[in-house]
């Protein structure tokens, strides 16, 4: 919730000028500092309630690069507030998400769903794999469906590009 929030408020110190930038900026440094705590009490809580993970990422050394990716990206938040760059700060918490995402991710594979508590069964790739029809036809409609989002983007970043400007009677850009 924490990193939500920290990166909701970069997208506004991004997107915005004067007060409201400065205010967004104050929060995502306050955000930044419970990001960091929440993210250095969870991974140790995750290993201890998933052991699994930490297995996961032994077995497959490599894997650590994410949970690495995820702490250079906080830290280069923290480093491009100082600076002042919006656009910097609001990618590494794009970095910082999306590496958390596949860390997680990677973590928990081949489980799915973990199950809670002892008495249930994870499910598992395999336990939810689909018939090789259904696949195929669902990659047709992800492949449609996915040009449309890519387009929808286009549009909208294109239509809502620069800087809301406070002083306007309308949005305005810069």
């Amino acid at each position: 919730m924490t990193a939500l929030s920290l990166h909701g408020a970069l997208y506004l110190a991004l997107k915005t000028e004067g007060q409201v930038k400065h205010r967004a900026v104050r929060f995502a440094r306050r955000a930044w500092v419970a990001t960091v705590a929440l993210t250095v009490i969870s991974v140790p809580a995750t290993v201890l309630g998933r052991p699994a993970t930490l297995a996961h990422y032994l077995h497959h050394p490599i894997a650590f690069v994410f949970p690495l990716i995820a702490a250079v990206c906080l830290w280069m938040v923290r480093l491009n507030s100082l600076r002042s760059s919006s656009l910097w700060r609001f990618l590494a918490s794009c970095g910082y998400l999306s590496s958390m995402f596949l860390c997680a991710a990677f973590g928990l594979f081949p489980v799915v769903l973990p199950a809670v508590g002892t008495q249930g069964t994870d499910l598992t790739v395999d336990q939810v794999l689909s018939a090789p029809h259904t696949l195929q036809v669902g990659l047709g409609w992800w492949s449609a469906g996915i040009c449309l989002a890519l387009m929808y983007f286009c549009i909208v970043y294109r239509l809502f590009r620069g800087k809301v400007s406070v002083d306007d009677e309308s949005y305005g850009h810069s």
